[in-house]
């Protein structure tokens, strides 16, 4: 979307098939590998995350952990926005085309970066205050309706993308956080007639 953007990774994955270590404390926890599966006594599956908030049948004696893994990071002024999603979004995504593809979604959706001021030189204030007065959606609820379509449209676009490849779609849970870097600039609704 802007050759300028990069991805920052803010995480480790916690997984049998990539991570040793969380491999490693899975086994002597109690939990047989087997592939790049991941089985516990009593479970009649496999899971591949070591880390999760759910499937509490291996949790049974820390095989699987619900403990994240935190990581401090300074916002600067140029952050635009974190994507914090399942291991349903980042399987089937790098996290180059998941910024390619939320960055492309806000700015379509009204969202600016830098100055929020628009080619007519008003504000993202000045245009949310006249988009209200109006009669328009509140620039906040906009903006948050907005994002939560990126989030709609991020996760349809899992489904298709599993379907592309021939897998069955894991469980995709995801959320956007937008900083200030990132303006949001109502857009004008276009009334159908219907005719």
């Amino acid at each position: 979307a802007d050759a300028n953007v990069e991805a920052v990774v803010l995480t480790v994955d916690h997984n049998v098939a990539t991570n040793q270590a969380e491999a490693q404390r899975a086994e002597e926890s109690g939990g047989a590998l087997f592939g790049n599966h991941l089985s516990v006594d009593g479970t009649e599956t496999g899971i591949q995350l070591t880390r999760s908030l759910g499937d509490a049948s291996f949790h049974r004696n820390g095989v699987v952990l619900a403990e994240p893994d935190l990581v401090a990071m300074d916002l600067g002024e140029d952050e635009l926005f974190v994507v914090v999603g399942t291991d349903g979004l980042w399987d089937l995504y790098t996290n180059e085309e998941v910024v390619s593809f939320v960055l492309k979604a806000l700015l379509d959706r009204g969202f600016l970066v830098g100055d929020g001021h628009g080619e007519d030189g008003s504000s993202v204030e000045e245009s949310g205050a006249a988009a209200e007065a109006e009669g328009g959606v509140p620039e906040a609820t906009a903006a948050d309706e907005a994002v939560l379509e990126v989030c709609r449209l991020l996760e349809e676009d899992v489904l298709v993308r599993a379907k592309a490849k021939g897998q069955r779609p894991d469980d995709c849970a995801l959320v956007i956080m937008t900083f200030e870097a990132l303006q949001f600039r109502p857009q004008p609704q276009k009334l159908s007639t219907g005719l």
